[in-house]
C-alpha cells in the first residue's frame, strides 16, 4: 500500500523495522529516534511535492523520541505526516511494558499515556485512529491525510497478535479456486507457505487475524478449517 501510492517513509527501530527489508520494501529508512526526525529536515531540504509525500512512523514505546520533531513540524508550518504503530507493547525487545500500557515494567498499574492526548498537545489537529487490518479503510484514510494541508497524525492501533492467547479460527484458501496470483505471501506471514501450486495456510501457526483474506484479491482465503 505504501509502495503504491508512492510514499516516503522514514522509519524508526522497532517490529516495523522488518518493512526495511528486500521483502517487505516499505520503509526508505531507519533512524533511531523516530521517523519525525529525520522526515522534517528532508521537508526543509526538498519542498513541494515531496512535502506531502513524506510520512514518519514509529511505535508506541518510541514515540516519545519523536516529540520534539513533531512540535518542530507544526511550529514551523511542516506539511508532512506520522503514522503511529502501537500494538500496545513493545514488542521488539521482548514485550516489556511502557508508558502507553497502563503498567509498569515490574507489572504494577499506572496511568496509560494518551497517543491522542499526546500529539493534540503538539498542536497536531488532525488525529486519526484505525485498525490497519483494515486495509480499505486505512488506504482511504492515508489517500486523505496526504490531501491535507496540514500535518497530521495517524495512530494505526491494533494489540499484538502474540498479546492474545485466545485461539481463533484459522483461515485456509481454496486451492480449486486460487489464481495464484501470490500476493498473500507478500505479507510476510509465517503461515502461510509458498508451494509449486497454491499457496498453503498452516491451521497450526495461522492465529486467524484475517489480514490474508482482507488482502486478497479474488476471495479465495476464508475462515475455518480446510
Amino acid at each position: 500500500m505504501l509502495r503504491r501510492l508512492k510514499l516516503r517513509v522514514m522509519g524508526d527501530i522497532g517490529c516495523y523495522t522488518l518493512a526495511a527489508c528486500r521483502r517487505f520494501p516499505a520503509i526508505d529508512t531507519t533512524i533511531c529516534g523516530w521517523g519525525p526526525a529525520s522526515a522534517w529536515p528532508w521537508e526543509r531540504k526538498r519542498p513541494g511535492r515531496f512535502r506531502r509525500q513524506n510520512r514518519g512512523g514509529a511505535g508506541d514505546s518510541t514515540v516519545h523520541s519523536g516529540i520534539t520533531p513533531l512540535i518542530d513540524t507544526v511550529y514551523n508550518g511542516g506539511l508532512h505526516h506520522h503514522a503511529d504503530f502501537d500494538n500496545r507493547i513493545t514488542a521488539m525487545t521482548g514485550h516489556q511494558e511502557n508508558p502507553t500500557t497502563g503498567k509498569r515494567v515490574n507489572g504494577e498499574a499506572t496511568k496509560a499515556l494518551s497517543l491522542e492526548l499526546l500529539v493534540k498537545g503538539c498542536g497536531v489537529e488532525r488525529i486519526r485512529i484505525v485498525d490497519p487490518f483494515d486495509v480499505n479503510a486505512l488506504e482511504e484514510m492515508l489517500k486523505e491525510e496526504l490531501a491535507a494541508k496540514e500535518p497530521s497524525v495517524i495512530i494505526c492501533r491494533r494489540p499484538c497478535a502474540l498479546l492474545d492467547k485466545s485461539k481463533q479460527e484459522p483461515y485456509y484458501i481454496e486451492d480449486e479456486r486460487c489464481l495464484r496470483c501470490k500476493r498473500c505471501l507478500k505479507i510476510g506471514c509465517p503461515a502461510i507457505v509458498k508451494t509449486d501450486a497454491a499457496p498453503y495456510i498452516n491451521a497450526a501457526q495461522c492465529v486467524g487475524c484475517g489480514l490474508c483474506a482482507a488482502i486478497c484479491p479474488h476471495g479465495v482465503i476464508v475462515e475455518g478449517n480446510a
